[in-house]
């Protein structure tokens, strides 16, 4: 193939890759619509997965840390630093988060020193996977 066929594939492709996320992101706003009604639906009756149509729609919970309300960063950043956690104090609280989720699994909860001053939000989203 001569540089020339590969540019026109290349484009064409570039083009297709445009359309799609185009297309993914109407049917991720489309799908967002059912999400509040399901998690509703699920919470109300108890329902951790249904299997619909070939696919298990289930419910996902994750949690994320942040400071507690009425906290400064300062404030965080110190109950971190006394809690031995200097390696999670930085502008993103995926590390800690994780590290505290781990905690959770583990029947563990939020160290002492970081009450008050950090807390753990629940958030839960519906989810698919083949059946």
């Amino acid at each position: 193939m001569d540089p020339t066929e590969m540019l026109a594939c290349f484009a064409s492709l570039s083009t297709k890759k445009k359309e799609l996320k185009d297309e993914l992101k109407l049917v991720e706003d489309e799908m967002s619509v059912y999400q509040d009604g399901l998690l509703t639906h699920f919470e109300k009756n108890g329902i951790q997965s249904i299997k619909q149509s070939g696919m298990t729609i289930y419910l996902k919970k994750q949690l994320w840390a942040g400071k507690e309300e009425g906290v400064t960063g300062a404030e965080a950043v110190e109950a971190l630093k006394e809690a031995g956690l200097e390696d999670y104090i930085g502008p993103s609280t995926q590390g800690l988060s994780a590290y505290l989720r781990e905690l959770d699994a583990n029947g563990e909860g939020i160290p002492e020193i970081l009450q008050g001053k950090i807390k753990l939000t629940e958030r839960f989203s519906i989810l698919t996977r083949r059946s």
